[in-house]
């Protein structure tokens, strides 16, 4: 049987959900609470210029070598790596307009 962690009992979580929801936002906060190092997965995918790493991949495997972690599901290409080792998933599903909402004012700040 499968052990049920929470937020206060897991160690590695990822944090899902549409751009704009609030993964990046919940995931720190988790992180404060608990003590769980956060790393922003887009702060290793992106490089200066919005140039992606060539090192992402082993970025990530890293990452998730470690023991404590919190960060995004995003980037397909490395949902397998960050799957097998995810204690808990949390999912965000928030009403459409106020995602786009969210996307809008992103975007304007970038």
């Amino acid at each position: 049987m499968t052990e049920r962690r929470t937020t206060a009992t897991a160690r590695r979580i990822l944090v899902a959900g549409s751009s704009g929801s609030g993964k990046t936002t919940l995931a720190a906060r988790i992180a404060t609470l608990n003590g769980v190092p956060h790393v922003e997965i887009g702060a290793l995918h992106w490089r200066a210029g919005w140039t992606p790493s060539a090192t992402f991949e082993a970025d990530v495997a890293g990452l998730v070598a470690g023991g404590a972690w919190i960060t995004e599901l995003q980037y397909r290409r490395v949902l397998p790596v960050l799957a097998s080792r995810a204690e808990l998933l949390i999912w965000l599903d928030l009403p459409r307009p106020l995602v786009l909402v969210r996307v809008v004012r992103l975007a304007a700040e970038r």
